[in-house]
């Protein structure tokens, strides 16, 4: 018989949902599922203070789109030598997140930061624009096409000019690399220390409510969105981690 682990999985993996457990284990779970999960985080903090330094006469608005625990808010605050349960007057975070039990955590941990309760179909409007929006693992949550293109729509309006958006997905292989894909990634999770029972049963728990795009869709789609520039700034496989840049005019 397999044992679970609680530590860094849910006790019934079928039934996939954020909640109160899930969201207790979620940052432990998503570095063992994620390949270079903590890596993203650290290089795109260590971008975003290189494009816009921490400055006290400028303070930094932040804002992460299924921020879940607040793990890019952590790392940087510790780029800046912060201590994340108390911040700082020159940056300014909002999380958003569709899971109460996430925000719950998160606020306990930083509560200084804004946290908004939402899901990505009905984002409201910040009010005051953000230098960067972070985006991470959220479109391939979303079915319609033209519900993502609305999402990064949203980005774009909320960012001000010369704001940059963070977005990294799984995204869907082509035909020829899928099966070489699926065997990479079931290995790397099995070297994380999920069984082959906790794999297939989290495969099965997300069967239904993943829908990943190809790397040249999703580009197209920012573009579309209103964006002047698509880079691309990380890669494992079929994940993948991207800049997207406001237009100053």
């Amino acid at each position: 018989m397999t044992i679970i682990d609680s530590r860094h999985y849910p006790s019934n993996p079928e039934m996939f949902v954020f909640d109160d457990e899930v969201s207790r284990i979620f940052p432990d779970m998503a570095r063992r599922s994620i390949p270079m999960y903590s890596e993203v985080h650290r290089l795109h903090a260590s971008m975003i203070f290189n494009y816009r330094p921490c400055s006290i006469y400028e303070p930094m608005r932040v804002c992460d789109i299924g921020a879940s625990r607040g793990e890019f808010f952590v790392e940087m605050c510790r780029q800046c030598s912060l201590d994340p349960s108390i911040g700082a007057g020159y940056l300014s975070f909002v999380a958003i997140d569709s899971s109460e039990p996430m925000l719950a955590l998160l606020s306990g941990d930083m509560p200084w930061v804004t946290t908004i309760c939402s899901d990505a179909l009905s984002l409201p409007e910040l009010g005051e624009p953000a230098d960067v929006i972070s985006m991470l693992y959220l479109l391939q949550f979303i079915k319609d096409g033209h519900d993502k293109l609305s999402v990064l729509q949203w980005a774009y309006r909320n960012l001000k000019p010369g704001g940059m958006l963070i977005l990294g997905q799984k995204e869907n292989p082509t035909k020829t690399y899928a099966e070489s894909f699926y065997k990479l990634y079931y290995e790397f999770r099995r070297r994380n220390g999920y069984t082959h029972e906790e794999i297939e049963a989290k495969n099965k728990a997300l069967a239904g409510s993943m829908w990943p795009d190809r790397a040249a869709w999703t580009e197209d789609q920012c573009y579309r969105a209103g964006f002047i520039d698509y880079t691309e700034t990380t890669r494992w496989l079929q994940f993948s981690t991207s800049i997207c840049t406001k237009g100053v005019v």
